[in-house]
């Protein structure tokens, strides 16, 4: 994402069966189910700006448990 993406919209990566990984790049903020349901998501990058992830951010990804 470019560095000037400070946030994002709740589920607006969701359900994207294709993305596999993701640079969060100027982002802070993650909101809830921002990336749920993106089975093959296993990598994000560049997420030291990061200062809240919502519930179920990263839920059925390959992320983990978060």
């Amino acid at each position: 994402m470019p560095a000037a993406t400070t946030s994002l919209g709740k589920a607006a990566f969701a359900g994207i069966d294709s993305l596999k990984s993701v640079s969060l790049g100027g982002v802070t903020d993650i909101p809830e189910q921002a990336f749920k349901g993106d089975f093959a998501l296993s990598t994000v990058t560049d997420s030291t700006k990061i200062m809240s992830i919502g519930a179920e951010a990263f839920y059925h990804t390959n992320i983990g448990d978060a």
